[in-house]
C-alpha cells in the first residue's frame, strides 16, 4: 500500500476526504491514491482550479466509461445502466458548477452536484479525469456511492461535459457552470 505521508514530496497534500477514506477497507485508500497517481498526485480537492474544460467529450465517451469502466475491485464491467439516466439530472439543473485545470494531458474536472432526495442539504463534489482528447479516465464522488466510480453524480458531470462539447461544436454561446 502507498503511504499517503510519501504523497507531499510529489503533488499537492492529500485532502481531509483522502485522510478519511475507511481504514477498515485498505482497497478505498489504495484506489483512490491510484488515481491520483494519474494526475501527478494532485488531490482534486486540494488543487487550485481554473477554467480550464474539455470541450472533448462526447456522449459517446459518458456512455462508454458508464458501461464498460472495469471495477478496480472486481475487474469486471460495471454496466451501471442507473447512471445512464443521469442525463436528467444534468438537465434539471443539477450541476451547479464546474471548475477544472489540465495538468499534462489529463483535465480534472471538480463539480458541485446536488443531493437527489435531500436538496436543502451541501452540494456533492464529484470529479473527474479526462484525457484531452476526451476519453474517460477515472471519476470519484464523496456521495455514498462514490468509491464506484460511476455514481449519477459523476454521470451529471460527464453529461455536463458533453453538452459543452455539443455546445462548442454548435457554435452557440457556451453556458458554463462556473462558480
Amino acid at each position: 500500500m502507498i503511504a499517503s505521508a510519501n504523497l507531499c514530496s510529489v503533488g499537492t497534500r492529500l485532502s481531509e476526504y483522502a485522510r478519511k477514506l475507511p481504514q477498515e477497507n485498505p482497497n478505498v485508500r489504495k484506489r483512490y491514491i491510484q488515481k491520483l497517481k494519474i494526475i501527478k498526485f494532485n488531490d482534486p480537492y486540494t488543487l487550485q482550479l481554473q477554467t480550464e474544460m474539455p470541450t472533448t467529450v462526447t456522449t459517446g465517451h459518458v456512455v462508454d466509461y458508464l458501461l464498460n469502466f472495469k471495477s478496480p475491485y472486481t475487474g469486471d464491467p460495471v454496466k451501471n445502466l442507473r447512471s445512464l439516466d443521469a442525463y436528467r439530472k444534468f438537465e434539471a439543473g443539477f450541476v451547479q458548477s464546474m471548475k477544472g485545470r489540465l495538468i499534462e494531458n489529463f483535465y480534472v474536472v471538480v463539480g458541485k452536484v446536488a443531493h437527489s432526495m435531500r436538496l436543502n442539504e451541501k452540494p456533492l463534489n464529484p470529479w473527474v479525469i479526462v484525457q484531452r482528447e476526451g476519453t474517460i479516465i477515472s471519476a470519484h464522488c464523496d456521495c455514498a456511492a462514490g468509491i464506484s466510480e460511476t455514481c449519477s453524480h459523476v454521470s451529471a458531470i460527464l453529461y455536463a461535459l458533453a453538452n459543452l462539447h455539443q455546445l462548442t461544436t454548435d457554435g452557440k454561446n457556451v453556458k458554463i457552470y462556473l462558480n
